[in-house]
């Protein structure tokens, strides 16, 4: 077809698509997962492709390994690393 579709507007596409249909199942996990006794937790950053002035940050939280039903949650997270530079906390 030959239509001029960006790597951008696939990805706002993807990510506004996962937030109607995904969101409130992310939720529910997320309540369950928070009242089990034992999370493990794992924090990783890099750098976005094309961008020396990005980082994106992902957390993985899991269930313990006694748990029937298995949860693993993933977060995401895009830091603007001159916004924080130039505007300290």
């Amino acid at each position: 077809m030959g239509l001029p579709i960006t790597r951008k507007e696939i990805s706002n596409r993807h990510i506004k698509t996962s937030q109607y249909y995904l969101e409130p199942l992310y939720n529910l996990l997320r309540e369950r997962l928070l009242t089990q006794p034992l999370l493990h937790a794992d924090e990783t950053s890099y750098r976005v492709l094309e961008s020396d002035s990005q980082l994106t940050y992902y957390w993985t939280f899991l269930s313990g390994k006694a748990e029937k039903q298995g949860i693993t949650l993933y977060y995401h997270v895009l830091i603007d690393l001159f916004i924080s530079y130039f505007n300290p906390l």
